[in-house]
């Protein structure tokens, strides 16, 4: 028989350590990221862009001014340096992957700063003819100007609708299977957004009943709103915290279907989910704080009582609809500020049934995917004469209480 030793001894382990140590110290002495001279221990597909971002704004960059300064100093006389200047241009390491730079690329030519050939020449393309002109949505004009439009805008009385039914188109198949996959995927999250608006108004309920009986109790109304305000402040924030993961999640879903849908990635929906939650948080705060104050105007002698016993509904007769609601809002949302992100320039209303007259109406509509579908202060004529009347101004659905209606991309 012959001995062979197994494992690595004590000594030579200590040594690999050592070794691994020596390795980080290279990288903190020069200020580069591990990842650049070989240890790749610490990286993953998240980092390791931001890691090489990191290495030029704080590490070529502090370099890079000092010899931009240097040569401004000693290069260029003092009458040549309000004309001339140096500078590093730095762009091809900035430089981010094809999706997020094709999507920065479609922000700036959709919003007028990047014409085609400013696109082609950062992506090391010729130029072709035409492509020096800039373009902007034709819905923008200087502050205090109306925008020309090619027909006057329909008054309050007109139907609003008018124009928009005769230009209607139907759904490809394609799209009609993209409404129905986030269709299924918001009565989904409906179920789990309906737990956390049971915790959110049963909370609400609880505090403003107990604070209503309190301070009615002093004959004390004044005190009682100073402290719903600074209540439904803090309630804003609970929401929020409430609100973020299911969100999160939900996000994660809808940007699959987009992209799926559109065959483009949508990337991080980081942004797009913090932004809606805020939103979401705030308009709950306002609708709610505004019905407690309209019970507390309405009742001016037994408010306390009658403010107590509105709360003590509130769980039986909110959390459903409020789920239905903020699952269709969100869903729609959601997929808007992806479509934008991703560069698509309009969007499509998609209607599931017959049996509402104004989604029945709505169907099919299409619109810039930043504009609107539905102006604030219209009177909206649905099928058969019904008349919605808009009090904000809707770019995705739902429209009204109860819709279940979907926008796709075109």
């Amino acid at each position: 028989m012959r001995y062979s030793q197994i494992g690595i001894a004590p000594n030579d382990a200590q040594f690999l350590e050592t070794r691994n140590f020596q390795t980080a110290e290279v990288a903190r002495l020069f200020r580069i990221p591990p990842h650049m001279i070989g240890d790749l221990s610490h990286s993953t597909n998240n980092n390791i862009e931001h890691q090489g971002l990191e290495f030029v704004t704080n590490t070529l960059r502090p370099w890079l001014v000092r010899i931009e300064q240097a040569i401004t100093k000693s290069l260029l006389l003092p009458t040549e340096r309000p004309r001339f200047f140096a500078e590093h241009l730095v762009d091809a390491l900035l430089r981010g992957d094809t999706t997020s730079r094709y999507a920065a690329y479609a922000v700036g030519r959709g919003n007028g700063w990047l014409s085609a050939n400013d696109i082609r020449e950062k992506e090391n393309m010729n130029p072709i003819e035409g492509g020096d002109e800039y373009w902007v949505p034709l819905n923008m004009a200087p502050l205090g100007q109306v925008p020309p439009t090619a027909e006057p805008a329909p008054t309050r009385n007109e139907p609003m609708m008018r124009s928009i039914v005769e230009t209607a188109v139907p759904l490809r198949p394609e799209q009609r299977m993209a409404a129905n996959s986030r269709h299924t995927l918001a009565q989904a999250q409906e179920h789990v957004l309906a737990d956390v608006m049971t915790r959110i108004v049963r909370r609400e309920a609880q505090d403003v009943g107990t604070a209503a009986r309190k301070f009615s109790g002093r004959n004390d109304q004044a005190g009682f709103r100073t402290w719903l305000a600074e209540f439904y402040e803090a309630q804003q924030a609970y929401i929020v915290r409430q609100l973020m993961a299911p969100m999160r999640a939900y996000a994660e879903l809808v940007g699959a279907a987009v992209s799926e849908e559109t065959g483009r990635a949508v990337g991080d929906v980081e942004a797009f989910t913090t932004a809606y939650v805020n939103t979401a948080a705030v308009r709950h705060v306002a609708r709610s704080q505004a019905g407690v104050e309209a019970v507390l105007d309405s009742n001016p002698d037994d408010w306390g009582t009658a403010v107590a016993d509105d709360a003590a509904e509130w769980p039986e007769t909110q959390p459903e609809g409020m789920a239905h609601e903020e699952s269709i809002r969100a869903g729609n949302a959601l997929a808007v500020a992806m479509y934008v992100g991703i560069g698509l320039l309009g969007k499509r209303w998609v209607s599931f049934g017959d049996s509402c007259p104004f989604c029945s109406r709505l169907n099919g509509q299409q619109s810039g995917i930043t504009e609107i579908f539905l102006p604030a202060g219209a009177d909206f004529e649905g099928v058969g004469g019904v008349v919605l009347k808009v009090t904000r101004n809707i770019g995705h659905p739902p429209a009204h209480r109860g819709c279940d209606c979907m926008v796709v991309g075109i």
